[in-house]
């Protein structure tokens, strides 16, 4: 089970990841499918928003997944004592 610290480090991560992903797939998307005047600075806003909405999900999802495991018997151990045995 991680402790709620290392789920938010795990959460932020992934979706820091995925938003340079998804900024970079966002100025194609816009000029050649969407047929739009490509903005720099809207691709960056959009890609924000839903930056912050992905670590918020990320976080829950995992939080619940985790709850679920400590009620069916897994390990539940303090977050140092997983990463430093």
């Amino acid at each position: 089970m991680q402790c709620r610290s290392l789920s938010l480090l795990e959460a932020c991560s992934n979706t820091a990841l995925g938003f340079f992903v998804s900024w970079g797939v966002w100025i194609p998307v816009q000029a050649f499918i969407l047929h739009e005047p490509v903005s720099i600075g809207t691709g960056f806003v959009v890609t924000c928003t839903y930056t912050v909405v992905s670590i918020a999900r990320n976080y829950i999802v995992r939080r619940l997944f985790n709850r679920h495991q400590h009620k069916r018997g897994a390990y539940c151990g303090r977050c140092h004592s997983q990463l430093y045995p």
